[in-house]
């Protein structure tokens, strides 16, 4: 359920989640990510579910109502993600191994040529999308040779702090379940679906996809990864 809260809130509640977050770094001796927007955006969705739910649910996770869901730190990440990968899956609490061999920003670079009718068709026809394949396929919607619906699925708070230039739909997944019905009007439409990191993009992906939607991608990696324009 979502309950409107201040300006005062978020910015108290950022206080609190930021020092809970350093304490779980002292606690299982991690450290944080080399990239700070990640930090920062992900302590903001731990900020805004606490104050929505009253839980520190995992951003990078639709919040189910009355659901399993992940709670920060969550279990998955403790005894899985971290000890496999080396980060867990938000990319907030990193071993120090991998904070020391992943210091890069990977870049993308894409032809200043547009695409062709037929190669952006097949690109919309892929279920996940990098971040040139987005790129190119809003520089093809700019000239007219494709159409389709970019849907931002992050909470509002995100989305004002920055989103993909040309987003069409702000959808957050707080009020999916209760509000779903609203894209029905897309539902033969191509929509592209992007959130933080991929992960609950995904997850909607899934269910517009059970839903009988018939073309929606996911880009994966989320805005984080994303190296086109953003405001």
């Amino acid at each position: 359920m979502n309950t409107p809260y201040s300006t005062k809130d978020l910015e108290d509640e950022l206080v609190k989640t930021t020092n809970f977050v350093q304490k779980v770094y002292r606690q299982f001796n991690l450290v944080p990510n080399n990239n700070e927007t990640v930090n920062q955006r992900v302590i903001q969705g731990l900020a805004h579910n606490k104050l929505i739910y009253g839980k520190r649910f995992c951003p990078c996770f639709i919040v189910v109502p009355n659901g399993e869901n992940r709670i920060c730190p969550c279990k998955p990440a403790l005894e899985y993600e971290i000890p496999t990968y080396g980060a867990c899956h938000c990319g907030l609490f990193c071993t120090q191994n991998y904070a020391k061999t992943n210091t890069d920003i990977k870049t993308q670079n894409i032809s200043n040529q547009s695409l062709q009718p037929q190669e952006a068709k097949e690109i919309l026809e892929q279920r996940q999308l990098a971040s040139a394949n987005l790129e190119e396929l809003l520089k093809a919607r700019e000239d007219g040779l494709v159409n389709f619906v970019l849907i931002d699925v992050r909470e509002a708070i995100e989305h004002e702090m920055q989103h993909i230039v040309g987003t069409d739909v702000l959808f957050p997944t707080s009020g999916f379940y209760d509000k779903h019905k609203n894209l029905e009007i897309y539902k033969t439409t191509p929509i592209i679906l992007y959130c933080a990191t991929g992960s609950r993009s995904f997850q909607v992906q899934q269910i517009l996809q059970s839903y009988d939607f018939e073309h929606v991608c996911n880009l994966a990696g989320g805005i984080f990864e994303y190296r086109g324009e953003c405001t």
